[in-house]
């Protein structure tokens, strides 16, 4: 019996050497492998041996075998049955995504299936579109639903641990970028996720920048709108949530953001109100989103639960912004500042020269991006969760360097 026991032993930590091995091996490998959740049957087979090994543990007592031999069995029973128990809770959390073949959502899908760890539901109003297919080939459970339609929210929810969701000021079923229409989407997505029993609950929102300037910019319905649905969530009696505050998107440039080529080959950089010492939070949104939110799930709720996460790289002076264009493509760029009501109009298409639009620059200008919030306009915060976040000058590099 004890050659016995000597040989079970050299199998058991044989293949415990063999499926830490694989699960340090798969968790740096990303979505090449489709679900990846195979690669916890090195514990199941491990745990199989272990219930073998109970048997024979007991044999051994009853024999008066050494304890010191019985107490090492029992040890290993123990340690693989808590190891293999933790690996099967985790393959099977599911996370819902919203938005997930858009900018944020997307980026948290392809962040989270870089893990390994969770089974993840894609939600998507067309979800025959080319990206839906291309997560789905990934292992994402590609569920149709329109944020709009509560019957479809219950079923996207279901069983659901984690939702992470964000709604869309501009998205086509709001129609005219109604911010009721936003509100309501948001508190009734909230009311289902609290109805199906989702345990963690993530939203994407922004200050409230008509309380915060007293009522003067009142016009900045994406960020307020947004903020209405944080503070129903607080209230709701959800047990985690967590809101995450993502910054200036550094694609605006080239859309929201002019540019303008001058007879001197300069081209400039158009901001309303805005001049070259003023300061932006900026984040790579498709990048960067995804990981800061994925190490959260990672840490738990116990240290999020309530909290307010900006999602933002750094400050960047307008400044700097420009400097960066100049480094990149070889060609001097500066900032143009639109002083006035007068000169946005003269500079910005009439999609871009609404109220809204200057009064979001007229705010940045006085109380900053995040407002006078503490915990949002801390950086450093997401630089800690994601400490390979891209600056904006790593961006431009990337995405307008000279061939």
């Amino acid at each position: 019996m004890q050659e016995f026991l000597h040989h079970l032993r050299t199998i058991q930590f044989a293949l415990s050497f063999v499926c830490f091995s694989v699960d340090t091996v798969l968790s740096s490998i990303h979505s090449e492998v489709p679900g990846m959740g195979w690669f916890i049957l090195p514990d199941f087979i491990t745990l199989s041996l272990s219930g073998y090994y109970i048997i024979t543990v007991g044999k051994q007592w009853n024999k008066n075998t050494a304890n010191s031999d019985v107490a090492l069995n029992i040890f290993l029973i123990i340690l693989w049955i808590i190891y293999g128990s933790s690996k099967a809770y985790t393959f099977s959390k599911l996370i819902v995504v919203s938005g997930a073949t858009g900018a944020q959502g997307g980026s948290v899908v392809n962040s989270l299936l870089a893990t390994g760890h969770y089974k993840i539901r894609g939600l998507t109003r067309k979800p025959d579109s080319d990206k839906a297919k291309a997560l789905k080939s990934k292992g994402v459970e590609v569920f149709k639903c329109d944020l709009s339609n509560k019957d479809e929210v219950k079923e996207a929810l279901k069983g659901a641990d984690i939702a992470w969701i964000v709604t869309n000021f501009w998205d086509p079923s709001i129609v005219g970028q109604d911010v009721n229409e936003e509100v309501r989407q948001g508190k009734m997505i909230a009311d289902v996720a609290k109805e199906e029993g989702v345990n963690w609950l993530f939203y994407s929102s922004l200050p409230n920048t008509t309380t915060e300037s007293g009522g003067k910019y009142s016009e900045i319905l994406h960020f307020a709108g947004k903020n209405n649905v944080e503070q129903y969530i607080r209230k709701l009696g959800i047990p985690n949530v967590t809101f995450n505050y993502l910054g200036f998107y550094s694609q605006n440039f080239g859309g929201s953001v002019p540019t303008k080529q001058k007879e001197n080959g300069e081209i400039e950089i158009v901001f309303p109100y805005l001049e070259e010492d003023d300061k932006i939070p900026m984040i790579d949104v498709e990048s960067d989103t995804g990981p800061i939110v994925a190490k959260i799930i990672e840490e738990g709720p116990e240290k999020w639960n309530g909290k307010k996460v900006p999602v933002a790289a750094e400050y960047a002076t307008l400044k700097s912004i420009a400097e960066s264009f100049t480094k990149a493509t070889g060609k001097t760029h500066k900032i143009k500042t639109a002083h006035n009501d007068e000169e946005v109009a003269k500079e910005f298409p009439p999609s871009f020269n609404n109220e809204e639009f200057k009064q979001m620059y007229k705010w940045f200008k006085e109380f900053g991006y995040y407002g006078k919030d503490t915990e949002v306009n801390d950086l450093s915060v997401a630089k800690k969760l994601h400490p390979n976040i891209k600056t904006f000058e790593k961006y431009v590099l990337e995405h307008y360097g000279k061939a």
